[in-house]
């Protein structure tokens, strides 16, 4: 008989944790708020609490705005309590270097693998720092910004190699000249 109400109380006791947390495995995506990050997973949001352990295994796995398949604990509160697994869906997770651009707004072949090869971002950083100081000293901005945008779409955006990249930033850098006057 003992043995009976042990099961007993066990059972329900299981059945009101059951109650309090439920798992889920959806695609979400993580988004900061003024109270702390959010998982945003369709029709449903998610709390994280700032500063716990969640947030920052979610931050490193997930990057900010970029979409998770994630397994989760929820409490009853609807608040992730644990991460159980997770991995960014559609984005590799290379280490990326500091560029002329914005690397998590990175789309394309071209700036993906710019972000992701060091000496490919040096090559834009020094294409970047030449771009700046011709927009600086020149009279005619707009002819620069056209001639840099003309470049990135018909030549930079057009490889489809690292080393094609390679050469159309060297070449770039050679050939990127300006004077003081509005000519190029």
């Amino acid at each position: 008989m003992k043995w009976n109400v042990f099961l007993l109380i066990t059972a329900f006791s299981f059945n009101l944790q059951a109650k309090n947390k439920r798992l889920d495995s959806v695609s979400c995506t993580l988004k900061q708020q003024a109270y702390g990050d959010v998982l945003d997973c369709g029709e449903d949001l998610y709390s994280v609490k700032m500063g716990s352990s969640v947030e920052k295994s979610l931050n490193q796995i997930c990057k900010k705005n970029f979409k998770c398949q994630i397994s989760f604990e929820v409490n009853g509160r609807d608040e992730v309590t644990k991460v159980l697994s997770a991995f960014s869906k559609g984005h590799k997770q290379a280490k990326t270097y500091e560029t002329s651009f914005d690397c998590r707004k990175a789309k394309g072949f071209a700036e993906k693998t710019v972000c992701e090869d060091k000496e490919l971002a040096n090559l834009d950083n020094q294409l970047g720092a030449k771009l700046k100081r011709a927009l600086e000293v020149n009279v005619d901005t707009k002819k620069i910004r056209d001639d840099q945008r003309d470049w990135v779409r018909e030549v930079r955006n057009h490889c489809q190699n690292s080393e094609c990249l390679l050469k159309a930033y060297q070449k770039r850098l050679k050939n990127f000249k300006f004077k003081t006057d509005s000519t190029l």
